[in-house]
């Protein structure tokens, strides 16, 4: 059920010149050890999962289950698990790391930041029959909700970020991604011709009753939103694009935002919880960008820590 695989980690990305620069560039060995904070989540999650079968990228799901959630016509704007019975009793998630996993600092930050945030809670297991164990697989992927029994979450070399394991942590509590929500059409154009036909079904949008978003608006800046160039055959072109700004950088891996943090807590009765403001950050005046591509709202923030804004925004 929980299959596992492992790709070469020495392929080369090819450096992207044109409207947006492919956050992943270089060899994979020497962009790994780095935390490119402008880097969307899902570019890092595919940078080593390849082509593996995980449903779109990082769900560990069964073909059967696959098949039903792509099935029925009828659809509904959703984003967060629907049914109850996906939800942890109480929102608490017990968990445990296994033999020699080495990355349980990053993960335990990752978790305070859910639960500052949020009402969720995780306690290490004792006798749950349910709960979530950490470890370190070929790639990065985790199972969507509650499972009654134990449900991986795998943090790969690579993966150790604050922001992919969140990525993951929300699949576990009931997330799926948000380009699949069925008012997407509406905000995102999909380029079909650059995505394989196997990669096809990664992008279809949900049946009604699996997920709900709670009035939300769509949130190109969500923690779960793909990245501009997932699944590409040709990665010198975007398969996702935004309708407002064919150059906007779409996702991110910095954390939740707050239209994540506002599903989930409603999701789960957290009451008044209540998103920390947004913070703003003066920009070093020595950042000069030499491309159009680096003119959006975040990049400056970053200017002297990206391997990507180093190349391109000085």
């Amino acid at each position: 059920f929980q299959r596992m695989f492992k790709i070469s980690l020495t392929t080369p990305f090819t450096d992207i010149s044109g409207l947006l620069v492919h956050p992943i560039k270089g060899s994979v060995e020497n962009e790994l050890s780095k935390d490119p904070v402008d880097e969307n989540v899902f570019d890092r999650i595919q940078l080593i999962n390849g082509d593996d079968d995980h449903f779109e990228g990082d769900i560990v799901m069964s073909t059967e289950d696959v098949e039903k959630l792509l099935s029925q016509r009828e659809r509904k704007r959703r984003e967060v698990v629907s049914s109850t019975l996906l939800l942890w009793p109480n929102g608490v998630v017990p968990y445990n790391f296994s033999n020699g996993f080495p990355y349980e600092k990053q993960v335990k930050e990752a978790m305070r930041e859910v639960e500052r945030l949020t009402c969720i809670r995780f306690v290490p297991r004792t006798t749950q029959r349910g709960y979530v164990e950490f470890i370190r697989g070929y790639g990065c992927y985790s199972e969507i909700g509650y499972k009654r029994r134990q449900q991986r979450i795998s943090i790969g070399s690579g993966y150790q970020w604050k922001g992919v394991i969140i990525h993951e942590i929300l699949h576990a509590v009931g997330f799926y991604h948000e380009q699949s929500r069925l008012d997407r059409d509406q905000y995102l154009h999909i380029n079909w011709d650059n995505i394989d036909t196997r990669n096809k079904r990664n992008f279809q949008k949900y049946d009604r009753g699996v997920a709900e978003s709670f009035g939300e608006k769509y949130d190109k800046g969500s923690v779960m939103q793909y990245g501009n160039y997932a699944f590409a055959i040709n990665i010198r072109l975007m398969t996702i694009v935004s309708k407002s700004d064919a150059k906007e950088r779409l996702g991110q891996r910095r954390g939740m935002s707050s239209s994540d943090i506002r599903q989930l807590n409603m999701r789960y009765g957290c009451g008044d919880v209540t998103p920390p403001p947004t913070t703003t950050t003066t920009v070093d005046p020595s950042c000069v960008d030499k491309e159009r591509y680096c003119k959006r709202s975040d990049i400056d923030l970053y200017c002297h820590k990206s391997f990507m804004v180093r190349d391109s925004c000085q």
